[in-house]
């Protein structure tokens, strides 16, 4: 019963099941406390306090790991926000900066409370996050998911087939199909996927593969198209055409959820 309790209110405030999505003030009301060290009210960096207060309002309801994680990646955006947008100095100290100060300085402090909360979880995104923070032991423990289905996101594969871009560029290409092969509409697309498919392609002299990608990019308008390719390592026109119907294919597969490597 409480957890039903519980879901009922996420759905009913944050997601708005019977209305308009509630807003942050609603949410901060909804939780007593939730807020008091986000300065509320205030106008400075609040496209970033308002999705601090639904990632927050989030993880304190499910308790989750991953909701945490988003929670803390809000607070770094509403913290850098108030760093480069809050002028303080000596000179200029009124209320409003006495408050913004606080907001900042809590809001350093909730961002060393989430890692030391996050620094023993288990989550793949979780894991990865602290390699790339300098973790060596979350680089052991993340690799060693490699065979595992708990890499099983087009994000975790994009990240994965990071690190053997310098080492083993075949491997690399091979995850990155697989990244793209799990795009549906549950898992969006990273875009990185393709980018590094036509960088990765190039790089081993796959030319025909490297044109393939740079087109499936266009036709996202991650790339303006094959221009500059076309100058370092030109084709002929046919081969160009060929590879243009090619990448419209695979760019429509992968669009409808239903890519997979020929």
């Amino acid at each position: 019963m409480q957890r039903f309790t519980l879901t009922l209110l996420t759905c009913s405030l944050l997601a708005g099941c019977f209305g308009g999505e509630k807003d942050a003030d609603e949410l901060c009301k909804a939780i007593p406390g939730m807020c008091g060290d986000l300065n509320i009210g205030d106008t400075h960096c609040k496209k970033d306090r308002d999705p601090l207060v639904r990632a927050r309002y989030t993880a304190i309801i499910s308790g989750r790991d991953l909701d945490k994680f988003e929670e803390l990646k809000a607070t770094k955006m509403f913290t850098r926000c108030m760093e480069l947008s809050s002028v303080i100095s000596a000179t200029q100290l009124s209320d409003a900066n006495a408050r913004r100060m606080a907001a900042l300085v809590h809001s350093a402090a909730q961002e060393d409370k989430l890692l030391m909360e996050l620094s023993t979880s288990q989550a793949p995104e979780i894991i990865y996050y602290r390699w790339t923070q300098g973790d060596e032991l979350a680089k052991d423990q993340f690799l060693a998911l490699e065979s595992s289905e708990r890499l099983n996101t087009p994000y975790l594969k994009m990240a994965l087939a990071g690190y053997y871009t310098h080492s083993d560029k075949a491997h690399a290409i091979n995850i990155l199909h697989q990244g793209l092969e799990l795009v549906n509409s549950q898992m969006p697309l990273e875009n990185q996927l393709i980018l590094s498919l036509a960088t990765l392609n190039l790089q081993i002299d796959n030319i025909e593969e490297a044109y393939v990608w740079t087109m499936v990019a266009a036709q996202f308008e991650l790339t303006s198209g094959t221009d500059r390719l076309m100058r370092i390592k030109p084709i002929d026109m046919a081969t160009h055409e060929m590879l243009q119907k090619k990448a419209m294919l695979i760019a429509e597969e992968i669009e409808m959820g239903r890519y997979r490597r020929q």
